[in-house]
């Protein structure tokens, strides 16, 4: 079972990007538009911040490449996982353009929420192992495919919950801004130090986060008018910044 796991994440990889992007040419609304349906919200990135999936398919692609070329331990510790988690978010992207249904969308974030998590961890512990050598590039490829995926999925789930707390209370895009926009931050706080405490230090997280967030704070400075919100965003990645470098394990 290992070898077909290792040969299906190439497939995998390649399934993503047409199921993000095939919808859209049906005429089925993107991710992002079906989001800002009735009006922009304060908790969205700009469009371009949606770019990160390009990153991320790429990512799987190589890793995908690498794996059916030639056996290794990390490929045979990350495969299976890999293909499931590259599934399911194939299924969430066609679902979310067709159906739309942010309850559903939501849904269908959580076990992404927790697989992207489980892989940061054991990726982790693999590479503390000795006796887990792998190549550079193939580690590399990795840890970067794992810690853009666990951070750019906490963004998602993060931005998802006001939007299946509207749908369940009839509330508009723009209704409680502030109520919104302050559990977005909590959650994003407590993603992080959830994520650092109990997970991993992949710095690969905290790129995306700071990648979600910041679309976040233009979002607010250029189209919603709440200047003040991207003035906190600022503030929030300064201190999400400073406080991972201080944290950074040192040098002996």
């Amino acid at each position: 079972m290992a070898h077909i796991y290792r040969r299906l994440v190439l497939p995998v990889a390649c399934l993503q990007p047409v199921a993000a992007y095939l919808p859209s040419l049906w005429g089925f609304p993107s991710i992002g538009a079906r989001a800002r349906e009735g009006g922009i919200p304060p908790e969205l990135p700009l469009g371009p911040f949606f770019s990160i999936w390009g990153a991320i398919f790429i990512l799987y692609i190589l890793f995908g490449l690498e794996s059916w070329r030639q056996s290794t331990s990390l490929a045979h510790a990350f495969s299976r996982s890999l293909s499931l988690f590259g599934v399911m978010t194939a299924l969430w992207m066609a679902v979310s353009q067709i159906l739309g249904h942010p309850i559903v969308d939501f849904i269908l974030l959580l076990p992404l929420f927790y697989l992207s998590w489980s892989m940061a961890y054991h990726l982790g512990h693999y590479e503390m192992a000795p006796a887990n050598s792998a190549r550079p590039y193939l580690s590399g490829v990795a840890t970067m495919l794992i810690g853009l995926g666990a951070g750019w999925i906490s963004v998602a789930v993060t931005i998802s919950i006001p939007r299946a707390a509207r749908d369940l209370t009839r509330l508009g895009p723009t209704d409680a801004e502030w109520v919104v926009f302050l559990t977005v931050l909590i959650l994003g706080l407590g993603a992080i130090l959830g994520f650092r405490r109990f997970i991993s230090r992949n710095i690969w997280f905290e790129v995306a986060v700071i990648w979600g967030f910041m679309g976040i704070g233009l979002n607010n400075w250029l189209r919603t008018g709440y200047g003040y919100f991207g003035w906190i965003v600022l503030a929030f990645l300064i201190w999400q910044i400073v406080s991972y470098w201080k944290g950074r394990p040192q040098q002996v």
